[in-house]
């Protein structure tokens, strides 16, 4: 489950997230939420909540430019901070995982 949600959250190939024929298709979204509930797994040590964590801080930067429009990024943070109340990683952790997340311009 684990290298399906990183997977899913790294490997995206295309960034759709409504279809008129089929609905919402958010790949983005639909990852983070398996993201969040991997967090709440308490069989999930730190170096996989770690690798869930470093997942979704790709997500949230990708390597090409897109807009999540259709709730993607209230989902990303919502897996984040399900994450961060695991206290599995310490505060410096996260302090460095928010600056690489979301760079002060």
């Amino acid at each position: 489950m684990l290298d399906i949600s990183t997977d899913a959250l790294v490997n995206v190939n295309d960034y759709t997230g409504f279809s008129e024929d089929i609905g919402y298709i958010h790949q983005i979204a639909h990852a983070s939420d398996l993201a969040l509930q991997l967090s709440l797994n308490q069989a999930f040590d730190e170096p996989q909540l770690k690798a869930l964590s470093q997942a979704i801080q790709q997500a949230i930067n990708p390597s090409e430019i897109h807009f999540y429009i259709y709730g993607e990024s209230d989902r990303l943070v919502r897996a984040t901070v399900y994450l961060m109340l695991r206290e599995s990683m310490t505060l410096e952790y996260w302090s460095e995982w928010l600056s690489v997340a979301a760079p002060p311009f």
